[in-house]
């Protein structure tokens, strides 16, 4: 990926909502088991539970080109193999281990979700899968903001450590404060108000799709989900009024490229 030096002024607050579920419940015709799957119940589940490298994909699900998708699935059981996945054309972190997968696609076909076996031996229990498309809208008359992420340390320091304190990672977060021009009237296309972002946090406690973006090609950009936390306005006499907001992540941030 070639390097740039991006100007804040190209850089887009950009505040997105999620869809409904595009991935079938994990049972029977739900979905296209090739050789070695098969579905369990109590959970519903996809099971790679016998040798074969065929997939695992929605017998039907429409994915659109150039489409955001949040892709999240969790991987209860993983022996003898592992796994690649893919969606849209565009393939996701490898399936290595036990745990819950979460991350963001941005489509380069209409391709469905496949779930693809390494080795034959593999041997893997799926027993939740989402897909869900963003759409967004851009932070109208927006002028800055901060991108914040912190880890959490706990002190394990002993006798050990000669003289010299010691650590080890814990928790992760992030959020983002952002401040812009109050306008009024309805806001161009594409853009979303002061007000209409103000409604947003009095009115509704659910979460959004938060993404801070260049508008240069191959550049990587944040995107994650979020909670509006704050809103405050200020003005004075003679002069504009401004606000600002903060917005708590929740769970992981990711990295995509601009397309």
């Amino acid at each position: 990926m070639a390097l740039s030096a991006v100007l804040s002024k190209e850089m887009a607050i950009i505040l997105g909502t999620e869809g409904s579920n595009l991935a079938p419940a994990l049972t029977t015709g739900n979905w296209t088991l090739g050789t070695g799957w098969a579905y369990a119940t109590t959970p519903d589940r996809l099971n790679k539970s016998i040798d074969g490298t065929g997939t695992a994909t929605p017998t039907s699900q429409t994915i659109a080109s150039g489409t955001v998708y949040r892709v999240e699935f969790n991987v209860s059981s993983l022996s003898g193999s592992t796994a690649t996945w893919t969606l849209g054309g565009v393939s996701g972190t490898n399936i290595t281990a036990v745990g819950k997968y979460v991350e963001y696609i941005t489509a380069s076909t209409t391709g469905k979700l496949i779930f693809t076996p390494v080795a034959t031996a593999l041997r893997m229990v799926i027993d939740y899968v989402s897909v869900t498309a963003i759409t967004n809208e851009t932070l109208g008359f927006a002028t800055d903001f901060d991108f914040e992420v912190n880890k959490e340390t706990i002190d394990i320091t002993t006798f050990d450590s000669v003289g010299w304190k010691d650590f080890m990672v814990d928790m992760k977060e992030w959020k983002v404060s952002f401040s812009g021009l109050v306008t009024r009237g309805v806001p161009a296309a594409g853009q979303i108000s002061y007000d209409e972002v103000l409604a947003s946090l009095v009115g509704s406690d659910t979460q959004f799709t938060l993404i801070i973006k260049s508008t240069t090609a191959a550049d990587q950009y944040f995107i994650g989900r979020g909670y509006l936390t704050s809103m405050k306005a200020s003005g004075s006499v003679g002069d504009k009024m401004t606000y600002a907001g903060e917005v708590q992540g929740i769970g992981v941030v990711d990295l995509l490229a601009v397309a």
